[in-house]
């Protein structure tokens, strides 16, 4: 309470020129007393008030752990919005909150808003519908959140982000209507959905299940093929749709979310056609072998095999400027978060 205390007498008299700020809130004891969370949420609170009544707040991140101004986070259990009056001025929102079954209300007035990232909330489809009314919005990752029933009509929306378990049916249902879309994330895919392939704009796409299984590996061919740039995706989808990508003209950069192996009969026909396709399509900049799920996989179907060695090697002399990568390495961050962070391509690792 103390450092709360200190920090409340800053703000107070420098609130008007914070335009980031982290709140790290931490329970020391798991039996404090309701009490004493409520006198730090309160102060928390007081914190946020402080830095959002002159208007100047911009992007509030709220999670278990934090709040935040530029990016404002509040984190913890018993973390309650309704005590918070956040400024109309926010254009930028992360939530991640275990507890509360409705979405606040007030998160609706928020016209400027742009990116809005839930996490882990289980807020009711139906306290989500009014999401429609956010009609600045251009960004939306949901992770463990079901989907709003008012997704086909954010059809303003450049990026959508969704990890789920259940409800990808009512994400692919609004697909074809968020005709605007740029970058989709998808998790828990089985197989290449054929709404997604019906969208214009796409440039990049992400493909993801969490053990790496694909019960079908066609990738069908449409108009996402003129503007796709970035793909990733299990290696069954790559190896599969060789074919169909060899028709997007502005592709630079595929991403294995498996590990490549060469398979037996037929299969070897299909591990030489891609590596013919990696070495001469004209437009690609960069393969890369992203391992962020090999921890949920067998080990031998983790571990590199001496035909995707021998694969690379001949790859990187018949293409020397070609880019290989593995990611993520050394804490840098896997193809599913540069997706949605990065302008270009990193320069590495690789």
């Amino acid at each position: 309470m103390q450092p709360c205390g200190a920090l409340l007498a800053f703000l107070a008299a420098h609130g008007r020129h914070v335009r980031q700020l982290h709140l790290n809130i931490e329970e020391d004891d798991e039996d404090e007393d309701e009490a004493t969370a409520i006198a730090i949420f309160t102060t928390v609170a007081s914190c946020l008030g402080a830095c959002g009544a002159a208007g100047s707040l911009e992007q509030l991140q709220i999670a278990p752990e934090t709040p935040a101004l530029e990016q404002l986070s509040l984190a913890g259990s018993r973390v309650n919005l309704g005590a918070v009056r956040l400024p109309p001025s926010l254009t930028r929102l992360r939530i991640e909150d275990a507890s509360t079954q409705e979405l606040p209300l007030q998160l609706t007035r928020l016209s400027a808003l742009r990116p809005l990232d839930l996490l882990s909330a289980p807020y009711s489809a139906a306290s989500l519908d009014p999401l429609s009314k956010l009609g600045s919005l251009e960004h939306l990752f949901l992770d463990g959140v079901a989907a709003p029933p008012c997704l086909p009509r954010l059809t303003q929306l450049h990026t959508l982000a969704v990890v789920t378990e259940s409800g990808v049916e009512d994400v692919l249902a609004a697909v074809p209507c968020l005709t605007g879309l740029t970058c989709l994330q998808l998790a828990e895919v089985a197989s290449f959905p054929h709404a997604v392939a019906s969208l214009p704009r796409l440039q990049r796409l992400c493909l993801w299940s969490q053990d790496g299984t694909v019960a079908d590996p066609a990738v069908p061919a449409g108009p996402w093929l003129q503007s796709i740039k970035w793909f990733g995706a299990p290696w069954a989808f790559l190896e599969a749709g060789t074919a169909t990508l060899a028709a997007a003209q502005q592709l630079e950069y595929l991403s294995a979310f498996t590990m490549p192996h060469a398979g037996i009969g037929a299969a070897v026909q299909h591990w030489a056609a891609f590596w013919e396709l990696a070495a001469m399509h004209p437009s690609l900049r960069c393969l890369g072998i992203d391992t962020h799920c090999s921890d949920d996989l067998d080990a031998e179907l983790a571990t590199p095999s001496v035909a995707l060695l021998d694969a690379l090697f001949h790859l990187k002399h018949r293409r020397p400027g070609l880019q290989l990568r593995r990611t993520p390495q050394d804490g840098s961050e896997g193809f599913w978060d540069e997706c949605l962070e990065c302008h270009d391509i990193p320069a590495g690792p690789s």
